[in-house]
């Protein structure tokens, strides 16, 4: 009996691994460009307001507003 559970989570688990990477996306985040500009990106469908914040940046910048796009994904690009 012992055998046909392990048999049975070892038949399932794959489909199971695809299922939850088939409801995500995958996020490309930061993607930096010539020049010095980073793309910030956020997989958060259910947000309403998202900013980007961090000690790096500037003293006296606030928090960036990040926009939704499709798929629930947030992004902002900074110089």
């Amino acid at each position: 009996m012992l055998f046909a559970a392990v048999l049975l989570f070892a038949v399932t688990a794959p489909a199971q691994e695809i299922a939850n990477f088939s409801r995500g996306q995958q996020v490309v985040s930061p993607e930096v460009y010539d020049g010095g500009s980073v793309t910030f990106r956020l997989a958060a469908d259910s947000a309403t307001t998202v900013f980007l914040s961090g000690n790096w940046m500037a003293q006296g910048e606030g928090p960036v507003a990040m926009t939704k796009g499709p798929g629930g994904i947030w992004e902002v690009t900074i110089a």
